[in-house]
């Protein structure tokens, strides 16, 4: 008998697959393509690649639509506001406790205690002084990285306008300490630190004196050229101007010696002059007037020093006569009893003018002697030039310096190294402290006024007029009448020392030139930088950008009570080609003034050249370099006190 089961499987197997595989195939279409694996979650949900990019889509344009709105004020509460300002000013707490005490600065609690502003500084006895030098001028620019010391410099032509004054610095200091730490204030309030003055800037102003004979509106002299920290002491007079850190931060910056001695007592220009130094100008004057006598006695000595070589050279011419007759009355005596007579009265003779010498000689050295002696006594008993840089050193602040301590009015200064030649300034200077009570509620009533005012100011004292010469001139000194050509002469100040040069001029030519030494008239065999040490220039610019114009026969009157008739020439000239001036040709016909500048030029030009002093190093004086001074040991006077 046959058994159907085994064949149940075999005639079924494609009814029980078939279902199998249809499974599998709905499940991978549900899985793999309704439920796609490729889905991203976004803000919380998933999306397929389609509807991703539909979403961003939506959200762009919402964004776009926002970005064209005005922008709403954001509400913040007062509560949550302060807290912020809390963590902000204390990010990390500190157990002070741990730690020294350390200097409270103003406006750090607010404990109710009020204060009075302190007076303002007094300064006086301000003036003003001109020096023209050949000074090393820096080829790059000075900045906080750069200093004049590092810097590559050169020589050049330099006008220096200095303004000293005096402050009374105990009465500053002794204000201070009566408003913040006096009798008078509770001793919960009394407070050092805020005792002790911060000097906050000196500032120099100017006002030029123009063509018409008025004076232009004031302005501020810029820092110098060569101070690297002139960015750091830009004069900020109001709180809202301040940079960020305010009061506290400006109060740390300024309170070092470096800082306190650039503002108070700048350092110059190394000057290169052999016989020319910067000084504060109530110094400077004693130094011109010393420098002049010290002049005046090298000629007086260069001047005896030829009388006594002509004298010597004059006894020797007499000395060798006398010999001669001698000789020549031995030769023509002969012999005999005659001779004899005439052997005795020559030997007589000749004795009695050998004593005569013996005491003309005598007597000139007794002379020459006590000369001698007085001129040591007067040397002794006058004041020197090391006199001065003395007295410099003693006027300098330094890093040991006590200035709450110091009873004398302490001198300070400020320069202008931008004068132009030419030109006529009038200048006037104040001081500045730091008023700590800037920008806080701690002031009491009637001071109100200073609460946005960074720097409480000293008067404004005036230093008088200062006239900067030109350096170039010309004059006119002679013509031609035939041809009407004017000889014109040109002086240039280059390098320290003037040069000139005469030019034929005619109508309608420019007056002056550019032209090598060679070509001005100087006796160089070569027109290089240095020659025996003195330095000279390749060539000079003698152009006056005038142009003559024409000349003019003039018939006028002069002298005083009793007048008298003259005619000359005056040469007619145009800077512009609008304006005309005129200027009288030959020297008879010059003013008083033009005749002063054109002798005082001619002996300047007589003097010696000398050549220029080395930069800070073997010699020091104020500026930097200068002269060696007895015990100095040759030593830069700032190295003492740190370079400002």
């Amino acid at each position: 008998m046959a058994i159907k089961g085994g064949s149940f499987l075999l005639d079924n197997i494609e009814k029980i697959i078939l279902p199998v595989v249809g499974f599998v195939c709905l499940f991978l279409l549900v899985s793999r393509v309704l439920m796609t694996p490729n889905a991203v979650e976004y803000e919380g949900r998933k999306y397929s690649p389609g509807d991703i990019d539909k979403r961003i889509e939506a959200q762009t344009e919402m964004l776009r639509t926002y970005l064209g709105e005005e922008p709403k004020p954001v509400e913040v509460r007062q509560e949550e506001l302060g807290e912020y300002v809390s963590e902000l000013n204390d990010p990390v707490e500190v157990d002070t406790t741990l730690w020294p005490a350390v200097p409270r600065l103003l406006g750090e609690d607010d404990d109710g205690r009020q204060y009075a502003v302190p007076e303002a500084p007094v300064i006086s006895d301000a003036s003003a002084g001109r020096i023209r030098a050949l000074a090393y001028i820096p080829k790059q620019e000075i900045s906080g990285e750069i200093t004049y010391e590092s810097a590559e410099a050169e020589p050049g032509d330099l006008d220096v306008v200095t303004v000293d004054a005096r402050l009374d610095v105990s009465k500053l200091y002794s204000s201070f300490y009566e408003t913040f730490a006096g009798s008078s204030v509770k001793a919960q309030w009394q407070d050092l630190e805020l005792a002790r003055p911060v000097f906050a800037a000196v500032q120099l102003q100017r006002s030029r004196k123009l063509s018409e004979g008025v004076w232009s509106e004031w302005q501020d002299v810029p820092r110098p050229k060569i101070d690297n920290m002139s960015q750091l002491l830009e004069v900020i007079d109001s709180v809202e101007e301040l940079p960020r850190g305010g009061m506290k931060v400006r109060l740390l910056q300024y309170d070092n010696f470096a800082v306190m001695s650039n503002i108070l007592q700048p350092r110059c220009y190394d000057i290169a002059s052999a016989e020319q130094e910067w000084f504060p100008p109530s110094l400077h004057k004693k130094f011109v007037s010393l420098m002049k006598e010290q002049q005046a006695a090298e000629r007086r000595e260069g001047l005896e020093e030829a009388r006594l070589e002509r004298e010597k050279q004059l006894d020797e011419a007499r000395r060798g006569r006398r010999e001669e007759r001698t000789v020549t009355r031995e030769s023509s005596s002969g012999g005999g009893g005659g001779g004899g007579g005439g052997s005795w009265m020559g030997v007589g003779s000749g004795a009695s003018s050998g004593r005569e010498r013996v005491d003309r000689s005598r007597s000139r050295e007794d002379r020459d002697r006590e000369q001698e002696e007085l001129r040591r006594r007067r040397e002794e008993e006058k004041e020197t030039i090391n006199d001065v840089y003395a007295e410099f050193e003693q006027l300098r602040i330094k890093s040991k310096t006590q200035l709450g301590e110091v009873t004398e009015p302490l001198l300070f200064w400020s320069y202008d190294d931008t004068a132009e030649p030419g030109q006529t300034y009038r200048y006037r200077i104040r001081l500045g402290v730091f008023n700590p009570l800037s920008g806080t509620n701690k002031l009491k009533s009637g001071s109100e006024s200073y609460k946005d005012k960074v720097i409480i100011w000293s008067n404004f004292a005036d230093a008088g007029t200062v006239e900067v010469p030109a350096r170039l001139y010309f004059f006119a000194k002679d013509i031609r009448e035939a041809s009407n050509i004017v000889t014109v002469e040109v002086f240039r100040y280059a390098l320290g020392y003037w040069y000139s040069k005469e030019y034929a001029i005619e109508a309608g030519e420019v007056i002056g030139s550019i032209d090598s030494l060679e070509e001005a008239g100087e006796e160089t065999e070569q027109p290089k930088r240095q020659e025996g040490n003195i330095l000279t220039p390749e060539e000079v610019d003698f152009r006056t950008e005038a142009m003559m114009v024409d000349t003019a026969a003039i018939e006028d009157w002069a002298g005083g009570r009793s007048l008298r008739p003259r005619s000359y020439f005056d040469m007619y000239y145009s800077y512009d080609g609008s304006d005309i001036e005129s200027m009288p040709i030959s020297q008879r016909f010059w003013s008083s003034e033009i005749q002063g500048i054109y002798n005082e030029i001619n002996v300047s030009m007589r003097q010696p050249k000398k050549p220029p002093r080395p930069r800070v190093g073997e010699l020091a004086g104020p500026s930097g370099s200068g002269r060696e001074r007895e015990g100095s040991g040759g030593r830069p006077s700032w190295m003492d006190i740190g370079p400002p």
